[in-house]
């Protein structure tokens, strides 16, 4: 069990000492960390091991999209996106035991060196989840998300774990099946001002987004 104590401290510490912030934080990242990995929410034994496959679902430069506007019926909701799926073939008989999911930004040119690294300091949620939501079919049917079946998308921090944390699925897919992945860019929501004078759209910013689904083999070897 992490100490609370010894955690408000440094946290104190460093909101004290400006200088040493950043090495007192790392501190407390790494106890949050250990504490995660060994606590309630840790992963059971061989849950997720080294025999366990990944499929990936990369999406580059998703720009964002308008916001929903009741007099624009071309506007759609935020539970919805107009962007293409990407793909997944499930090639063998599989358990997915796990879904993560990051984004990053993808820095427009025109920003200067201030702007791009203010942009990169954005996002709030770990691996960068507050920037989109998710939601995923299996063969056309309807979404599916951890909780269940939805026709929504969903935040990313909802349904999505981090890369060192995956949240932890039961999810049987066969040979052949299709999952379909979408995407929707949110920073037009999470950070809903202008960056430089040049942006031909009023908010936001392209992101690069990454799903990982983790799954055990099922099928003979």
């Amino acid at each position: 069990m992490v100490n609370r104590q010894a955690l408000l401290a440094l946290i104190d510490e460093a909101a004290r000492d400006p200088s040493g912030a950043r090495r007192l934080l790392e501190i407390a990242d790494a106890m949050l960390a250990e504490q995660q990995r060994r606590g309630d929410a840790a992963h059971p034994p061989g849950y997720i091991y080294s025999g366990a496959h990944t499929w990936i679902a990369p999406f580059e430069v998703v720009d964002p999209e308008p916001l929903p506007d009741p007099d624009d019926a071309s506007t759609l909701e935020l539970t919805a996106t107009a962007n293409a799926p990407q793909g997944i073939e499930v090639p063998f008989d599989a358990l997915i035991l796990g879904v993560s999911g990051w984004a990053t930004p993808a820095v427009p040119r025109e920003l200067d060196t201030a702007d791009k690294n203010g942009v990169l300091e954005l996002d709030a949620d770990p691996d960068g989840r507050d920037l989109f939501s998710v939601s995923w079919q299996l063969n056309g049917n309807r979404q599916f998300v951890t909780d269940g079946r939805t026709d929504l998308l969903m935040p990313a921090p909802a349904i999505l774990g981090t890369r060192r944390n995956p949240r932890q699925l039961g999810w049987l897919v066969q040979r052949d099946d299709l999952i379909d992945v979408r995407v929707r860019n949110l920073s037009n929501v999470a950070v809903p001002f202008q960056f430089y004078e040049q942006q031909t759209e009023p908010y936001g910013y392209p992101i690069n987004v990454v799903v990982e689904f983790h799954a055990l083999n099922l099928e003979e070897p």
